[in-house]
């Protein structure tokens, strides 16, 4: 019975401490702690490719913002996270590379601006 209760208490600590592990934003989009910039949009992450996604499941679930697989291969994974509210970034890629060089990395997809209407388009008739 106390095994019960004891797990409960850390379950529901883990859950409530896990959205505010995400100090760090990019366009908007939230980063996980120890996220570090390597070029523009672009962070490399030092934890598992398991415990990133489960991060993002907490803050951007599923149901909401579909996941695309981009690349399984053996010793490259990467998943496309699609922003499908209003904001800054389309998405968010998520890129794990495997071996003596392996990395975790994501890279914040900014959302397109909106392109000016052409002066010379005419309506269709």
């Amino acid at each position: 019975m106390s095994w019960r209760i004891l797990r409960l208490v850390l379950l529901a600590a883990t859950l409530w401490a896990l959205p505010g592990l995400a100090q760090k934003q990019e366009l908007g989009a939230k980063l996980p702690d120890g996220a570090t910039q390597v070029g523009k949009h672009r962070f490399r992450v030092h934890m598992s490719m398991d415990a990133l996604l489960k991060f993002y499941d907490k803050l951007y679930p599923a149901s909401t913002y579909p996941r695309i697989h981009i690349v399984n291969q053996p010793n490259v994974q990467a998943l496309h996270i699609k922003n499908t509210q209003k904001g800054s970034w389309a998405g968010i890629n998520v890129y794990e590379t495997k071996g003596e060089n392996a990395e975790l990395r994501i890279f914040v997809v900014p959302a397109e601006k909106p392109r000016p209407a052409s002066k010379s388009a005419r309506p269709s008739k």
